[in-house]
């Protein structure tokens, strides 16, 4: 009888999983909505907003800190071992998706001021990642090869969003449609939620950057693209529980807006309307669904007692 190989299940990037997790921004326990940077979580999307400019210069700060920290402890090990172990690939891995990490902090704050930082990140991930994709090492290993594979469509994906924020439509077209690529490429060794709802981020900005100066030809490519989008979030949306079903109205919202808008520009008019009030009825839902959450009730009813006591 033949044995399986072990897989590598321990990789260093993933973040640990703990019973209680405080709230970064009120400080509540057990909060359950988990920031894209992996370290911090809330108790939903309101305490999200409420922290989001103070998170992204502390996290700006802190990524900053362990790019010099990883960097600094492969340079040491490569004096002392010079040879590349499963324990230097796990930190080049995490060395690669903090990059990202930073790349995207720095692409959606200051209103665009730090572009050319945030595209120098992406790219140095990319580099990075080209070359540990060409070591015999990291192909013998499936696991760290996914995990591989996931860092480079969240570099795709941001310079594609960073080159469409900026209105270079061939470049930003060239970048999410290697993101597409490696996205269904991953899709097909496992699927998951996560690899979903980047699949539909990806068809959302695709269909947008298409619609930029486009031929008749070319806006009918971004509908289907826009189409797509679509139904996997609406998929998403009946299978996803929790708080982040929230976060996955609101993507399926600006899906429905995002080919609202090339519906009208095809003059198909009767089914751009129908678009937009279904992305109103989803919002109003989102909207619903955040203020009627456990947490949200919770500390509704804490304000009100703080009030009653105060009045008293």
């Amino acid at each position: 009888m033949t044995r399986e190989p072990e897989r590598d299940t321990d990789i260093a990037h993933q973040p640990e999983q703990r019973a209680y997790r405080e709230c970064g921004k009120c400080r509540k326990p057990d909060a359950k909505l988990k920031c894209a940077c992996l370290a911090t979580h809330y108790c939903d999307t309101q305490c999200q907003r409420e922290d989001m400019t103070e998170h992204r210069q502390k996290y700006t700060y802190v990524a900053l800190k362990d790019i010099n920290f990883i960097q600094s402890q492969l340079q040491q090990h490569q004096a002392t071992h010079g040879q590349f172990t499963i324990e230097v690939a796990k930190q080049e891995l995490l060395l690669n998706e903090t990059h990202v990490k930073l790349a995207d902090l720095l692409r959606t704050s200051k209103r665009g001021t730090n572009l050319e930082e945030s595209e120098y990140h992406y790219r140095q991930a990319l580099q990075e990642g080209a070359r540990l994709e060409s070591l015999i090492f990291l192909k013998e290993r499936p696991l760290l090869l996914y995990n591989l594979r996931t860092v480079q469509v969240a570099a795709h994906l941001g310079l594609g969003s960073l080159y469409r924020d900026q209105y270079s439509k061939q470049k930003a077209i060239e970048q999410l449609t290697k993101a597409y690529d490696l996205t269904q490429e991953l899709i097909s060794i496992e699927d998951s939620p996560d690899q979903q709802e980047r699949l539909g981020i990806i068809l959302t900005t695709h269909g947008e950057i298409v619609t930029l100066d486009a031929t008749l030809e070319e806006t009918h490519s971004a509908l289907d693209k826009q189409q797509r989008a679509v139904a996997t979030f609406r998929q998403q949306e009946q299978s996803i529980k929790g708080p982040s079903r929230e976060s996955t109205l609101r993507k399926l919202m600006e899906a429905l807006i995002s080919m609202a808008d090339t519906q009208e520009k095809l003059e198909c008019y009767p089914e751009s309307q129908e678009a937009m009030r279904e992305s109103q009825v989803i919002g109003e839902r989102a909207q619903f669904e955040n203020n009627n959450s456990p947490l949200q009730l919770h500390h509704q009813h804490k304000r009100n007692d703080g009030c009653q006591e105060r009045a008293g």
